[in-house]
Protein backbone atom coordinates (compact mmCIF):
# COMPACT_ATOMS: atom_id res chain seq x y z
CA UNK A 1 0.00 0.00 0.00
CA UNK A 2 1.41 3.22 -1.06
CA UNK A 3 0.41 6.19 1.47
CA UNK A 4 0.30 10.27 0.29
CA UNK A 5 1.67 12.16 2.83
CA UNK A 6 2.07 15.69 2.72
CA UNK A 7 5.88 17.16 3.48
CA UNK A 8 5.73 21.17 4.45
CA UNK A 9 9.26 21.69 2.64
CA UNK A 10 10.95 20.39 -0.80
CA UNK A 11 12.77 17.40 -1.52
CA UNK A 12 14.23 15.65 -3.84
CA UNK A 13 14.95 12.12 -3.99
CA UNK A 14 18.07 10.80 -6.11
CA UNK A 15 19.09 7.43 -6.65
CA UNK A 16 19.91 4.48 -8.26
CA UNK A 17 17.78 3.76 -11.53
CA UNK A 18 15.08 1.31 -10.77
CA UNK A 19 15.74 2.03 -7.23
CA UNK A 20 12.41 1.53 -4.64
CA UNK A 21 13.09 3.54 -1.00
CA UNK A 22 9.85 3.36 1.53
CA UNK A 23 10.43 5.38 4.34
CA UNK A 24 7.50 5.60 7.25
CA UNK A 25 5.12 3.59 4.92
CA UNK A 26 6.01 5.89 1.63
CA UNK A 27 7.07 4.80 -1.10
CA UNK A 28 9.99 6.43 -3.09
CA UNK A 29 10.64 6.83 -6.60
CA UNK A 30 14.09 8.59 -6.70
CA UNK A 31 15.34 10.45 -9.66
CA UNK A 32 18.75 9.52 -10.98
CA UNK A 33 21.60 11.10 -9.96
CA UNK A 34 23.11 14.27 -11.89
CA UNK A 35 26.87 13.92 -13.17
CA UNK A 36 27.71 16.57 -10.23
CA UNK A 37 26.04 14.17 -7.29
CA UNK A 38 27.16 11.34 -9.19
CA UNK A 39 30.59 12.32 -8.67
CA UNK A 40 30.25 12.91 -5.17
CA UNK A 41 28.92 9.96 -4.23
CA UNK A 42 32.43 8.37 -6.18
CA UNK A 43 34.42 10.42 -4.53
CA UNK A 44 32.75 10.33 -0.53
CA UNK A 45 32.57 6.43 -0.72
Amino acid sequence: MVASVYSPRLSAWHGDVGAIYSYSGVELHPEPGSVELTEIALNRF
